[in-house]
């Protein structure tokens, strides 16, 4: 078995002031900032993870693509390699389109969905160019289940401009 880590890091800095309109004197400023940090370990413990999966490519021209999460096959060193993934902890998808019009959605719609990180009943998430959309569970209870009735995602061409993309998933087998 593979050693398999990873470390999330993500935050947002924040910082507005403004001055009320009637009175100069005050100031109203709001700053912070959110971070999410998760270290994923090898293993397939409640934090733990023993497979990645990641593919950068385009969704076919005013098309869709389905992962199926139970059979993802990409490649590895130049070598053909098949995931089946039984929970899911973290999921990145980014559109690297360069393409203004290049709009691409999660589908609210199709055969076998796997949505449960998005909630039910799904609408189409939207994930505009240069933007990304993330999920990702620690503790308890620790995953998402992938099952024969829940394993697909299906992203859409909303524009039919062929939106590039990456994406990553981190889980279990």
């Amino acid at each position: 078995m593979p050693n398999t880590t990873a470390i999330l890091n993500y935050s947002t800095l924040w910082s507005e002031t403004d001055t009320n309109d009637n009175n100069s004197n005050n100031t109203v400023i709001d700053s912070g900032k959110i971070v999410h940090q998760v270290s994923y370990p090898s293993g397939v413990g409640t934090a733990g993870i023993d497979t990645i999966f990641h593919d950068s490519t385009s969704v076919p021209s005013g098309s869709s693509f389905t992962y199926d999460l139970s059979n993802l096959t990409g490649t590895i060193l130049g070598e053909s390699v098949v995931k089946s993934f039984a929970q899911i902890k973290s999921l990145t998808i980014s559109n690297t389109s360069t393409n203004i019009s290049g709009d691409m959605s999660i589908s609210s719609t199709g055969a076998d969905l796997w949505s449960v990180a998005f909630g039910e009943p799904l609408a189409d998430i939207n994930i505009t160019p240069n933007s990304l959309i993330h999920y990702s569970v620690t503790g308890t209870p620790g995953a998402y289940s992938v099952l024969s009735n829940r394993k697909n995602i299906i992203l859409i061409d909303v524009n039919s401009t062929a939106p590039s993309y990456e994406v990553v998933i981190l889980g279990n087998e």
